[in-house]
């Protein structure tokens, strides 16, 4: 990994600020590596851990194309796949999601939301916050919606919205349609709900989603991800991008 450029930057005294500095990645690239900063005559040097590339799916006015969800995380299940796609207008964020799963694990009964048929939301408001410790963990901007397309219509949405105060069943609207081979979600999020950040000129939404695969009533077996290896539930380093054009 080498830098293509020096930054120059001005932090005040007591503030906090996040810098971007373009690198240029060959092959798989170092787990680490040493980020040097000059000041008043003296360089210093920092050990850096370096996250691996996320994916990055482009948001517009018209949905765009379905974006496949295969990284498989579980047992593999013949059949089972999903994928989903992004548009936004000036006050809304639409996703749609499709499962192809001939194998519905129908009521929830006292099964946690992951061990059913079950799709699990990730959203992180403040990709770029860089906290000086455990920058893999969550802050109070990450918010995870589980949705359980077998579930009763008034229990169907199970929200964690953390420091997200907005995202709330009032401003977000989710329509479930079940097949025999599947099922299709449709989600209408209100903009302010993930009070959409703008980085260095870009509007960037941490996301990732999981689509857990139960077989009737056992527990879940399966578990397809975007861009986690499976630890997005603890893990906000692991979400992929959204980016709005």
């Amino acid at each position: 990994m080498i830098g293509r450029q020096i930054v120059d930057f001005n932090i005040p005294a007591g503030k906090t600020s996040t810098i971007m500095i373009p690198v240029e990645l060959k092959g798989a690239g170092p787990q680490n590596a040493t980020v040097k900063i000059y000041v008043n005559n003296k360089l210093w040097e920092f050990p850096v851990q370096v996250i691996p590339a996320a994916k990055t799916y482009p948001v517009r006015t018209v949905e765009g194309t379905p974006e496949p969800v295969q990284k498989n995380t579980g047992r593999q299940q013949a059949g089972h796949q999903a994928s989903f796609s992004f548009g936004y207008d000036d006050h809304h964020l639409s996703l749609s999601i499709f499962v192809k799963d001939n194998t519905p694990s129908g009521a929830p009964d006292r099964r946690n939301p992951w061990e059913q048929d079950c799709i699990e939301l990730f959203f992180d408001a403040a990709p770029g916050f860089i906290p000086e410790k455990y920058i893999n963990s969550y802050h109070d901007y990450v918010a995870r919606l589980f949705i359980l397309p077998y579930a009763e219509p008034e229990n169907r949405l199970i929200f964690q919205s953390r420091g997200l105060n907005k995202f709330t069943p009032e401003n977000v609207k989710c329509v479930v349609n079940t097949m025999p081979d599947g099922y299709a979600v449709k989600l209408t999020i209100a903009l302010e709900a993930l009070q959409v950040p703008q980085t260095n000129g870009l509007r960037l939404l941490g996301f990732d989603i999981a689509v857990d695969n139960a077989i009737g009533g056992e527990k879940a077996v399966q578990q397809l991800m975007w861009n986690s290896s499976g630890d997005a539930y603890k893990n906000r380093c692991s979400f992929g991008f959204i980016e709005f054009h």
